[in-house]
């Protein structure tokens, strides 16, 4: 089993109307995870439709609904202590879990065993372009302690997972800054399809997949951009989402194990990401923090803690969505407009 990068390139062919019904041909890349085999598909001509429907974040939109929202807003410090739930005492004793601005509580509405919502900041909203690397590395270091807290309170929740949704277009319902942290015995399916290919790799060729795809992403050099402590940062061959920026933390397969060095150093590369976001006109994302499970030693060797963070809509009054339809929602697939090597070749200058 080697590590394989997958493409074929297929030729669409049309009587194209804007072209006086003469021929027109256009190519589309078909990209396969070289882990997986999930199929990513970006057609070259994508982009024009793409900047058309999309167009860029309505500014005045998103500026009255900041203001609008504000004084109902209970992730705000004058409310927080008093409109937001606090954990058993079994888990905090002070009911809640600070690391600088960030606050960890439980999420009033859970849909997973243990359920923590972590604001980022105290400030009702911070554009991408203010986004500083304390602010998302102390929201995961409240998150990590949840955890931790968490499992030592129920030793079956053992599979950890740390995500956040900016905005509307990410799905998010508030538009104050957070993300959420979720502990329990069930794993997420994805998780799971990457935990149980890497240890497959592993029995099948004595090496951990993550590592062996870390040396040849930076031996091609086409989507590697750089390595901050002991984090790789690189853009994927085939994306889930747009603008996708991915890191793994090598000798970690647990979030338990990552240490205050790792999370500063996540958040430093969360806060340049935003930064080239903004440049971008990207108003909204989603990311992903993912582990092992807590308890299993048999993926200290196979598998690493993982990160991925995509773009979404720009942020509008009236909100189109060209980047989660069918083909991603229900058939797993991904509908991608930038080629991620690009992606790669612009975020080094941010690094």
């Amino acid at each position: 089993m080697v590590i394989e990068f997958e493409k074929k390139v297929i030729k669409a062919r049309f009587r194209n109307p804007n072209l006086n019904f003469e021929v027109d041909e256009q190519i589309i890349e078909h990209r396969k995870d070289p882990l997986l085999g999930r199929l990513s598909l970006i057609p070259h001509e994508l982009k024009k439709k793409a900047s058309f429907y999309y167009g860029t974040p309505d500014k005045r939109a998103l500026k009255k609904s900041v203001e609008s929202s504000r004084a109902l807003c209970y992730f705000c410090p004058e409310k927080i202590d008093q409109a937001t739930p606090k954990f058993l005492p079994e888990i905090s004793q002070e009911g809640r879990f600070k690391v600088g601005k960030s606050t960890c509580f439980p999420n009033i509405f859970p849909f997973y065993k243990h359920c923590a919502v972590v604001t980022v900041t105290d400030a009702h909203y911070v554009p991408l372009k203010e986004i500083t690397p304390e602010l998302y590395g102390d929201a995961i270091k409240a998150g990590v302690e949840f955890i931790k807290q968490a499992y030592k309170f129920d030793n079956e929740a053992i599979y950890p997972l740390i995500g956040a949704n900016f905005l509307i277009p990410a799905g998010s319902t508030i538009v104050h800054p957070h993300i959420q942290v979720l502990l329990g015995p069930e794993e997420i399916y994805r998780v799971k399809l990457l935990r149980e290919a890497s240890l497959k790799f592993k029995q099948t060729t004595g090496k951990n997949y993550w590592e062996e795809l870390m040396l040849e992403e930076q031996k091609r050099g086409e989507r590697y951009i750089i390595q901050t402590g002991e984090i790789h940062w690189y853009t994927p061959f085939a994306p889930l989402g747009n603008n996708e920026v991915r890191a793994i933390i090598p000798n970690k397969s647990n979030l338990l194990q990552l240490s205050d060095e790792d999370i500063t150093y996540l958040g430093e590369g969360i806060s340049k990401i935003l930064h080239y976001y903004h440049k971008k006109n990207i108003s909204s994302f989603n990311f992903l923090l993912y582990s092992a499970p807590l308890t299993d030693s048999d993926h200290s060797g196979a598998f690493s803690v993982g990160f991925q963070i995509i773009s979404r809509p720009p942020y509008r009054s009236f909100y189109i969505n060209l980047d989660a339809w069918f083909l991603q929602q229900l058939a797993y697939g991904s509908l991608i407009i930038e080629f991620p090597e690009k992606i790669a070749e612009d975020l080094r200058e941010y690094f």
